[in-house]
């Protein structure tokens, strides 16, 4: 595929760069390597999911049990804030500003994302109460969303959840 092309020819460009550098007399022949141009690949088209879609998926979670309470508090600030999994499953307690009215101007959140940039999002009355009950006396510097182990959720555990409640 063309995406498998340009990798490989980054790592021929990355090697004649190297050898330029530490071998001069080769340097015509790195240039010449360096100048085949990378083909040009389509970009996929962001998908996303309907109002009726999503509310299939929150509803599949089965509440009653703790990791299912879990499941649906992530899912839904998945939804509420439009982070990225690695985002969410970063989250620290003290990073979450949650009001004790439960209105939305007063509760926030701030993540960390890709390029160290950091964002306020507002929280959801409805999302703040699906919080609240995970976070039960625990340190500001912990994480929000802990697996079944009662360590830190990865980005691929939030993946294969997400998966498991779309197959439902």
């Amino acid at each position: 595929s063309v995406s498998t092309r340009n990798q490989r020819l980054a790592m021929v460009h990355a090697l004649a760069r190297f050898i330029a550098e530490h071998s001069p007399e080769h340097i015509e022949w790195c240039g010449a390597i360096r100048t085949i141009p990378f083909k040009k690949a389509m970009k996929r088209e962001i998908t996303y999911l309907e109002k009726a879609e999503m509310d299939a998926l929150l509803a599949a979670p089965d509440r009653r049990t703790p990791q299912g309470q879990r499941d649906y508090a992530l899912l839904l600030f998945l939804y509420n804030t439009g982070a990225r999994a690695d985002e969410a499953a970063q989250l620290k307690i003290g990073s979450l500003e949650l009001a004790q009215a439960q209105t939305r101007a007063l509760s926030s959140v701030r993540i960390h994302g890709k390029g160290n940039k950091l964002r306020r999002c507002p929280l959801w009355p409805h999302t703040v109460s699906a919080l609240t009950p995970l976070l039960n006396d625990r340190a500001q510097d912990e994480h929000v969303f802990l697996n079944r182990c009662g360590r830190p959720i990865t980005r691929f555990g939030i993946h294969t959840m997400v998966e498991r409640y779309v197959k439902r």
